[in-house]
């Protein structure tokens, strides 16, 4: 159903980008490089681009994201955040999703 494959963004081959139905960056600190410019791309012909940002994401974020028409990007505290409960693979809904 899924292919997953993790890559760091330091050594991203940003050839892979044609290939990829959807990209997720989690969690990185900074964007260098060509790879911001290429996401954009990405973007713009079609690309789904999914962005979990750092807890202190570098200055160059929110001008990048602007670039993509996504602004009012704002920290949220999490420290009142509860945890939620694994999903119970016995519901059919579930059943192929996870492995």
């Amino acid at each position: 159903l899924f292919r997953y494959r993790g890559f760091s963004v330091r050594n991203f081959d940003v050839g892979l980008l044609r290939s990829a139905d959807l990209v997720m960056l989690e969690s990185a600190t900074s964007l260098e490089g060509a790879l911001p410019g290429e996401l954009t791309r990405y973007v713009r012909a079609g690309g789904s681009l999914l962005v979990i940002p750092p807890a202190r994401p570098d200055a160059r974020y929110a001008p990048w994201l602007a670039s993509m028409n996504v602004t009012g990007v704002q920290a949220t505290d999490t420290t009142a955040l509860q945890s939620l409960a694994a999903p119970d693979q016995r519901i059919p809904f579930w059943q192929d999703v996870f492995e």
